[in-house]
């Protein structure tokens, strides 16, 4: 596997990782809607491969706390409910 087949996806503001020399990356992208660091294509059935951060990772834990922390500040408080009327 040659760095030309291998598409690695990282933070906009990240410094994109030197390939070996005399090579280059398939592509690079900043696609924070995926969980993925990169991907390529299998030579012998060409299935597509990922790498992943490992679920108990610090940065995927870092990663997971920042949205639960936005969801917690976005979350709507409970509306006081009517009182019901009887006739």
């Amino acid at each position: 596997m040659q760095p030309e087949q291998i598409t690695i996806n990282i933070g906009d503001h990240a410094k994109i990782p030197i390939p070996p020399k005399g090579h280059k990356w398939a592509e690079v992208r900043h696609d924070n809607t995926v969980t993925w660091l990169a991907t390529w294509n299998e030579n012998i059935n060409g299935a597509t491969k990922y790498v992943f951060l490992a679920a108990g990772s610090s940065l995927k834990g870092q990663s997971d706390l920042a949205k639960y922390e936005k969801a917690r500040k976005l979350k709507v408080p409970p509306q006081p409910r009517s009182p019901k009327l009887t006739c």
